[in-house]
Parts: C-alpha cells; sequence; structure tokens
C-alpha cells in the first residue's frame, strides 16, 4: 500500500528509536553467531552473552526453538526456515486408512472456544501432508481423503490417504520464539512455519516482553497465533497468515501504557481457519488493554473472523489505511474502548459468515469518543454499525462518537445506532453524531436504523447527515 504522510514518518521515526535502543545498529562489541539447520537453537544462544546477534543460515532448521534475552537479535538469510513439526514415517495400512503409533499429544485436553463439531481443533497438533495442512475430523469413521484423527488416549494417528512416496508431518514444538520480561529483542527475515501453538499463544510469542520489533517474516500454518505482541512491540513488512486461530493478538500487560503496539505494512490474510468461535478470539488481529495501538497501511484479508479487533478497555487506538476485505465476521470492530480513530480504511465485503446482527465493516460496540472518518466501505452486510449493549462488568458510554466524511454504499444492511440498555441518551444526534457522508442506497429499504430501520427522511429529521449527501442507484 502506498505511503501515507505524517503517520507513516511517525512509525518509521518510532522504530528507528526502538532500532537504536535494542542494540540493532552496528557495533563491534556485540557477538555475532551463526546458527545452522540440525543446531540446537537454546545450546547455541545460552553459550553467548545476553545481546548477541544470530545469523540463520538457509535451509530448514527443524523443531528450532528458543527462550531469548533481552537484547538478541536473530537475522534470517534468504531460505532460513524454522519449523515446528516432525516427520511421521512409520505408517501401517488399516483397510482405507494408514495409521501411526506412539505419538504423544502436547495437551491433555482441547483448548478455546470452538464452533460445535470442531472440538478437536482445541488440540494443538496439526498433520500436513507435503506442507499441505489436512482437516482435522472429530472421530475415526470421518476420516477419508485429506483428513486425520488423533487418537489422543491412544497415542494413534489415523490417516486418510496412502503416505507412501509424501512428507507426512505433524507440528509438535509449542513456539518458535518466547522470552518473559525480556525487552529489546529483534526478528527479521525469517519463515516461521508448522508450530503446535495453543490457542491464545504465539509461534512468534512476546508475551510480557517489552519493545521487540518483528520484521520481514513469513509467519503462516501455526495452530492457534501467529504472532502475540505485547507492550512497546513493532510488526512490520511480514506476512502472517494461514494460521489456524488468528493471525496477530496480544495486549500490552505491562504496568503502564506508555509504550503502544505498532502493527504497520503487514499482510494479515486466510488466518481463522480452524473453526474458533469467531467473537471468542478468531481472525485477523485483536489488542487488547492497549494504549495508543497503532494498526496502519495493512491488507487484512480472508480471515475466519475479525478483521481488526480491538477490545477490553482499549484506548486512543489508530485504525488507518488499511484495506480490510473478505473476513466472516467484522470488518473492523472497536469494542469497549475509547478514543479510537478509524480512518481512511478501505471496507469491503466483511460479516457474511456470522448471523447478520453480528456483522458490520465498522462496529463501535460500547464504544465512545471515537472518530469514523474518510472510510470506504461497500459489500458488507451492514456497514458503520453503533451499539450500546447490556454489559454488567465493563463498557463505555456510547457518547462522542462523530461519523463523518465517509464514502458508504448500502446493499442489504443499514447504517445507523442500536440502543440495547434502555438508556435513550445516545439517541441525540449531538451525542453521537452523523455528518458529512456521502452514501450510495443500491438496495437497502430503509437503508438507516436509530431505534428502528428508518428511511432517508427520518434518518435526517432524527438529525443526523443534514449536510451529507445520497444518492438513490437505480438498475439499468
Amino acid at each position: 500500500m502506498s505511503g501515507r504522510g505524517d503517520l507513516r514518518q511517525l512509525v518509521a521515526a518510532a522504530m528507528g528509536v526502538l532500532l537504536l535502543a535494542s542494540g540493532c545498529t552496528s557495533t563491534p562489541t556485540v557477538q555475532q553467531v551463526v546458527i545452522a539447520p540440525g543446531d540446537d537453537w537454546q545450546a547455541v544462544v545460552d553459550a553467548t552473552a545476553p545481546g548477541s546477534t544470530f545469523v540463520i543460515e538457509p535451509g530448514v532448521h527443524r523443531a528450532a526453538s528458543v527462550v531469548v534475552r533481552s537484547g538478541d537479535r536473530f537475522v534470517g538469510r534468504d531460505g532460513a526456515v524454522m519449523d515446528g513439526s516432525r516427520t511421521v514415517e512409520d505408517w501401517t495400512r488399516d483397510g482405507d486408512r494408514w495409521t501411526s503409533d506412539g505419538v504423544q499429544p502436547t495437551a491433555d485436553e482441547p483448548r478455546g472456544d470452538l464452533q460445535d463439531g470442531w472440538a478437536q481443533h482445541g488440540y494443538p497438533e496439526e498433520l500436513f501432508l507435503d506442507g499441505e495442512r489436512l482437516l482435522h475430523v472429530a472421530g475415526p469413521d470421518d476420516v477419508g481423503p485429506g483428513s486425520w484423527w488423533f487418537d489422543v488416549a491412544g497415542e494413534r494417528l489415523v490417516l486418510g490417504e496412502d503416505p507412501t512416496g509424501h512428507e507426512v508431518a505433524i507440528s509438535v514444538v509449542p513456539f518458535a520464539f518466547r522470552g518473559p520480561m525480556t525487552t529489546d529483542v529483534s526478528i527479521e527475515g525469517l519463515e516461521v512455519r508448522r508450530y503446535a501453538t495453543p490457542s491464545q499463544r504465539g509461534a512468534i510469542d512476546a508475551l510480557e516482553a517489552t519493545d521487540w520489533i518483528v520484521r520481514g517474516v513469513d509467519v503462516h500454518h501455526n495452530h492457534g497465533v501467529g504472532v502475540r505482541v505485547d507492550r512497546g512491540m513493532v510488526l512490520a513488512d511480514s506476512r502472517i497468515a494461514d494460521n489456524g486461530q488468528i493471525g496477530v493478538s496480544g495486549a500490552q500487560s505491562s504496568a503502564g501504557h506508555d509504550r503502544p503496539i505498532v502493527v504497520v505494512n503487514n499482510e494479515i490474510s486466510g488466518n481463522g481457519v480452524l473453526r474458533y468461535t469467531p467473537y471468542w478470539e478468531s481472525g485477523g488481529v485483536k489488542l487488547t488493554h492497549a494504549e495508543a495501538a497503532v494498526v496502519h497501511d495493512n491488507v487484512v484479508v480472508g480471515n475466519g473472523g475479525v478483521g481488526i479487533w480491538y477490545d477490553l478497555d482499549s484506548s486512543g487506538g489508530v485504525i488507518t489505511d488499511n484495506e480490510v476485505r473478505d473476513n466472516a465476521a467484522a470488518g473492523i470492530f472497536y469494542e469497549i474502548s475509547d478514543r479510537g480513530t478509524i480512518a481512511r480504511n478501505v471496507v469491503t465485503d466483511n460479516g457474511h459468515d456470522v448471523p447478520a446482527d453480528l456483522a458490520a465493516g465498522i462496529w463501535l460496540s460500547n464504544s465512545g469518543l471515537t472518530s469514523v472518518t474518510a472510510n470506504v466501505l461497500v459489500g458488507n452486510v451492514n456497514e458503520i454499525l453503533l451499539v450500546a449493549a447490556p454489559r454488567e462488568d465493563f463498557g463505555h458510554p456510547v457518547t462522542g462518537n462523530l461519523v463523518v466524511g465517509n464514502d458508504v454504499t448500502i446493499t442489504d444492511g443499514f447504517v445507523g445506532l442500536s440502543v440495547l440498555t434502555g438508556d435513550s441518551t445516545a439517541y441525540d444526534p449531538d451525542v453521537n453524531r452523523f455528518r458529512g457522508n456521502r452514501y450510495i442506497l443500491d438496495g437497502c429499504d430503509p437503508c438507516f436504523f436509530w431505534d428502528e430501520r428508518v428511511d432517508t427522511d427520518e434518518w435526517r429529521r432524527l438529525g443526523n447527515d443534514t449536510d451529507s449527501t445520497f444518492t438513490q442507484e437505480t438498475s439499468s
């Protein structure tokens, strides 16, 4: 995506400061160590001083995993691949199926909120045939071509097609990188694939870490989270794709939200394929308890859940210049948070795999003081939706939201506000304002919602979009 001016310059400057702080500039005092395929990563790292630079040689680094120290830097050369699986070669034919015994599970029970019939995806192991993920079915009778079943109690794999002449690999290693309480770690230029990451944990996992920089990585086909972020982390110029639960997730878990998370210029696509419940935590990006977190200039497409999601008392979120397309649930979801800026995003064709009342291109739920500005929306189930829902535990007043200057095409759905709490304050058009938008009305009837579905005349009579334009699309 193209450069976007001041914000991109700000992000670049922030990255430069973090790189300088992490010791990633050239200096004769930094120890450089080469890691080759077959090396024990943890042993190599433990034999060096903290703050060393590790150059990763090309090739497949099978079962590579490391707990890092503050200041460590990992730089992959072209073709350097970290792979969290091991091959399975001992197969026995059993009718039209093949079995392999003695495979110990890494978890005693499934984890996560999964859709009906998909509980087996709560186990972190996955099976790959010639690099392609196989479907983990519910039981042995369901196994056929392209699928498998893990008899966890019996430590047996059941495969639905002949493995002869093919590479069969099972993911077994729970993470590639981890480092609680570390700071200033840098990871770049690596492919990270096929890790048995539990749900809500990352193949690259910065949980309880600070100021990590992850750049130019290709993180794909891991089970849970591709990259887990935390306080002060920068994730940039990377591809995060086809991970089972979600592409990017995390929170600012350290005390004092003074180091924002930055997610910039990434492709985040095809994540959330293992049928985790979309509004549990599945899809492209989810950040919680995040102060001033930036999600900017990313392509977020085809994820099996929400595209970009801020939740749980996030504040000051900046969601700008992203392409958000074809995600199963909401495109951009700002929930139980405040003071957000959602601007200049192109948000199309989201929400078609969840109930219509849980789907929108841009959806603010129990959130306030947020601007939705200069976005382009078309083809979403609903387009822009503000909701005040009953929440006994927490929530922000749905007040002070501004929806202005957007280009919106409305087809079957609507733009509007729904209050489910009985408090009508949010319906004051001076409390939540729709102003200066440009609408194309293409099949919707009526096209707006203000306690109920209302037509354009009623929408404006209620004080909304009095200075906006409305174009009625007619069939040719």
